[in-house]
């Protein structure tokens, strides 16, 4: 299993929402994702043991 964080961020940033609130979800994931991705190696995790 391939680690696929930044596939997920990629996707979320290239989300285009329609409104202020939709926008403000977007960049705080995006933000999450960006900030958070060193803890998201789970296939690298699972494979280590």
């Amino acid at each position: 299993m391939r680690d696929k964080a930044e596939q997920v961020r990629h996707a979320v940033a290239q989300w285009v929402p329609v409104t202020h609130e939709g926008r403000e979800v977007r960049r705080k994931v995006v933000s999450y994702l960006e900030t958070h991705a060193h803890r998201m190696g789970y296939g690298s995790l699972r494979q280590a043991g």
